[in-house]
């Protein structure tokens, strides 16, 4: 199925609800493959994991990439004032890995964050682009008494203005951050 342009929220918006109703022990993972993504005013693409009974699972992984899959980046990928989480109340946050050319963040935020007890890890954020720009948003990968998550950006330039990238726990081990200019 083929998704263009601004319909990519609508769509994405129902897949949750009914994912949400249907399956909600189960991870959830969510592959876009697209030429270029914008999202702008309250814009979310959400993959969390509920506190529940003994099958509730790690938050799950969210990546987004280019038209021809796995190793191929989009042109570009930009967030305008929207979030893209992972999260997870009481198992491990989940996974967000972003591949494109061009990346921009503006007043927005990427989140694999976990509130679980002391084995809990935070989760993982990868950013892979010629050209990353973060303006007032933030990339957190953390944990409340787990263990904070990794982020890593791989990026020949990054420009960041007033934003925050942070992998802490409140109470636990700190996790990583690793940002490498190739």
């Amino acid at each position: 199925m083929a998704v263009v342009g601004a319909g990519i929220v609508e769509f994405l918006r129902e897949l949750m609800r009914v994912l949400v109703e249907r399956v909600m022990l189960v991870t959830c993972n969510i592959v876009l493959n697209i030429d270029n993504l914008t999202m702008r005013n309250g814009g979310q693409i959400t993959s969390s994991s509920l506190q529940g009974g003994p099958l509730t699972g790690n938050a799950g992984t969210i990546t987004l990439q280019g038209s021809n899959g796995p190793g191929t980046a989009a042109p570009s990928f930009t967030l305008d004032n929207s979030t893209i989480s992972a999260t997870s109340v009481t198992s491990n946050g989940g996974t967000i890995h972003i591949d494109a050319n061009k990346v921009g963040l503006t007043d927005s935020q990427l989140n694999t964050s976990v509130t679980g007890g002391p084995q809990s890890v935070g989760g993982t954020i990868t950013v892979d682009a010629n050209k990353a720009t973060f303006n007032n948003s933030q990339v957190l990968s953390t944990a409340t008494e787990g263990h904070g998550g990794t982020i890593g950006i791989t990026t020949h330039k990054l420009n960041s203005i007033n934003s925050v990238i942070d992998a802490t726990s409140q109470t636990g081990t700190d996790g990583t951050v690793t940002i490498q200019h190739p």
